[in-house]
């Protein structure tokens, strides 16, 4: 009697998570869960389709390694979504990514539990967009022309927050508190 080779299960190629503020860009960046893991997958840049779903690629990854363990307590592989690159060293002084762009905007106060206050430079067209740390986007802004924008934090659960602000091609992001 010949002894059946084939796989248990078939891993799907793709991971497509959903609830993403769409057409935006993110960060994905991989992390090896246990002590001498298998070869990563590259960090990557995705675009979150106009649904704002996130479709993440895995062919390749999981078929022909042996011993990855795919269950929620010995997976191989863990990533973290982020609308900024993910700084894995933790002794780095200075984890924010500072873009090229010539212009800013000023967020305070921060840490805040009252009023948070963004002052930009000009009266250029802006989007605003707070996300939670798991890269969901929980409050957006669109068409911002004036200098300062009020946003009440009560709806926001304490915690750590993200404030993208893009103007025309350039993006910024910045760290909020809320506490």
């Amino acid at each position: 009697m010949a002894q059946d080779t084939s796989p248990i299960f078939e891993m799907a190629s793709n991971i497509t998570l959903s609830g993403f503020y769409s057409s935006t860009l993110h960060f994905v960046t991989w992390f090896p869960t246990r002590n001498g893991a298998t070869d990563l997958p590259p960090d990557i840049q995705l675009m979150s389709t106009s649904s704002g779903d996130l479709v993440i690629d895995l062919s390749g990854y999981f078929s022909g390694i042996a011993d990855n363990y795919l269950d929620t307590l010995h997976s191989d592989y863990a990533f973290v979504i982020t609308p900024q690159p993910f700084v894995k060293s933790l002794h780095q002084q200075n984890a924010e990514v500072t873009p090229t762009a010539a212009w800013d905007f000023a967020l305070y106060p921060n840490p805040t539990r009252d009023m948070l206050t963004l002052h930009f430079d000009n009266d250029a067209i802006k989007d605003v967009a707070i996300f939670d740390v798991s890269g969901r986007c929980v409050a957006k802004y669109t068409l911002v022309s004036s200098p300062l924008l009020q946003i009440p934090p009560n709806r926001l659960a304490n915690g750590a927050y993200w404030v993208q602000v893009i103007v025309g091609e350039n993006m910024k992001t910045k760290k909020l508190i809320i506490n």
